[in-house]
């Protein structure tokens, strides 16, 4: 028996071999070196397998190129389109589930963050250019990310849930009722912090009075914690010619305000896709 497990082993030795010298002779590894090549296909392949040996950004980026551009297609179609971090999620589980990807969750957390870092966008991407104008003009506001942290604001009036088609789900959120705002929190270093908006945020009309919330809503978290999506409801009031949507205890300045000049002009009609 033990010399059966021997010989085992020596074949399984010479097979691997031959296996390695086949390689470097037939197998094209540009732009890699094959002695690259190998070492990085060893250190994805114990990664995707055991979650030991995390890749670095080199190796992330080796990993995007071997999952998503050197099998399904190529680069064009993902790197002249940007999308929110939960778009991209739902991109990487489509090419998952309809498309046979074969990338496990630990190998889409990692391509989904070198996503986001190359190819992201604070605002939703299905939407026309012209809705997409009207968006940036009149509905959503953000400011400079100071501390690395970026927020984005778009307010949702009664209505403007058709050119937002796909954005917000009306009925649920009860758009005629109340003031609706989606909040984007974004972070390109560490981990957002699990910020309550139900103590943070304060509503402001023209007057100067102010509005707590009525409900926040986490609707989105990335896996690597550097994104996060939500809804922020007040009951709805007259705001006068213009509203304010102050923030405290963020990261930077004592408070962090959103302001919306008002009321929101008519979408023109047209492809709202």
């Amino acid at each position: 028996m033990r010399k059966f497990l021997v010989s085992a082993v020596l074949f399984m030795i010479v097979v691997l071999f031959v296996a390695a010298v086949a390689f470097l002779f037939l197998v094209d590894t540009a732009p890699l070196t094959r002695g690259q090549y190998l070492r990085t296909y060893a250190r994805l392949t114990v990664f995707k397998y055991t979650g030991l040996m995390e890749p670095g950004e080199w190796e992330t980026a080796v990993l995007y190129r071997w999952s998503c551009t050197g099998l399904c297609h190529g680069a064009e179609p993902i790197e002249t389109s940007r999308h929110t971090a939960k778009e991209w999620d739902e991109i990487i589980d489509r090419m998952i589930r309809r498309n046979g990807a074969f990338i496990n969750e630990r190998e889409a957390r990692v391509i989904s963050s070198y996503l986001l870092k190359n190819f992201a966008s604070n605002v939703p991407t299905i939407l026309s250019p012209s809705a997409n104008k009207f968006l940036k003009s009149y509905l959503w506001k953000s400011d400079f990310g100071e501390n690395d942290l970026y927020v984005d604001v778009v307010y949702t009036p009664p209505g403007y849930d058709e050119i937002l088609r796909g954005f917000i789900d009306a009925e649920r959120y009860d758009l005629k009722g109340k003031l609706v705002f989606r909040v984007y929190f974004n972070t390109h270093q560490g981990k957002l912090d699990p910020f309550d908006l139900m103590k943070m945020a304060e509503l402001r009309d023209s007057e100067g009075r102010g509005y707590r919330p009525l409900d926040w809503k986490v609707t989105y978290e990335s896996g690597d914690k550097h994104h996060r999506e939500g809804i922020l409801r007040f009951e709805r009031a007259p705001m006068g010619e213009s509203m304010e949507l102050v923030m405290r205890g963020l990261p930077g300045r004592r408070e962090r305000v959103f302001y919306w000049k008002l009321p929101i002009p008519p979408f023109e009609k047209g492809d709202k896709r």
